[in-house]
């Protein structure tokens, strides 16, 4: 509960998009323990149960939620993105989404048809009709983790490492996606000096 010595009001502070051109800033407000959070987890609890009766089944809460609906072929939401696979034509899809964009002026949907689609962290790949999914990485992102070096607690450098190797887990369809990735977060984790155990955290899981 709140007390009058831990109110604090919001600030907004700023994170680069260096895989955007221009660089452009990411604008976060850090709203802990602000006056009205007492507020806004009251409005929550009322408003959760209505999303979830309308809105839940179309909604994709996360990649490994995402990965337990692809088979179901429906389309689904997450902030301004929408995803979805079709067996129908790409007439028949062109006409849908030409539809969509005349609903209003100010909403136009960017189309991207192909049989591999990159979508939140998630890489998704149509391979002979079967749905395959690995770990997607951006082209423009740096290999970069809280270095091994910085003054954190020791929980935060396993933490980061279990996260890295619980979302390849979830994430990859085939073995040889798996192993793949694992290569790959082994190097990152050794670029950023994590040096002792780590060869031991992922070997478990390429035995």
């Amino acid at each position: 509960m709140l007390t009058r010595e831990k109110i604090q009001l919001a600030y907004l502070y700023f994170i680069h998009k260096p895989h955007k051109a221009g660089t452009p800033l990411r604008l976060i407000v850090s709203s802990v323990n602000i006056p009205t959070t007492g507020i806004s987890k009251f409005l929550y609890k009322l408003i959760q149960p209505i999303f979830d009766n309308y809105a839940r089944s179309t909604t994709t809460i996360n990649e490994v939620d995402l990965i337990q609906r692809l088979e179901a072929n429906k389309i689904h939401g997450y902030v301004e993105d929408i995803f979805f696979t079709v067996n129908d034509s790409l007439e028949s899809v062109d006409q849908t989404l030409d539809e969509a964009n005349s609903f209003h002026p100010n909403i136009k949907l960017v189309r991207q048809i192909s049989r591999s689609i990159p979508f939140l962290d998630l890489f998704i790949e149509n391979s002979k009709g079967a749905l395959k999914t690995s770990v997607h990485h951006k082209e423009a992102a740096e290999p970069y983790v809280v270095p091994f070096g910085s003054h954190n607690s020791g929980h935060v450098f396993r933490n980061t490492v279990d996260a890295a190797i619980t979302r390849i887990v979830c994430y990859s369809t085939t073995l040889a996606q798996f192993e793949e990735k694992i290569r790959q977060m082994t190097l990152m984790f050794l670029y950023n000096e994590y040096v002792f155990g780590i060869h031991s955290c992922f070997s478990f899981f390429c035995m």
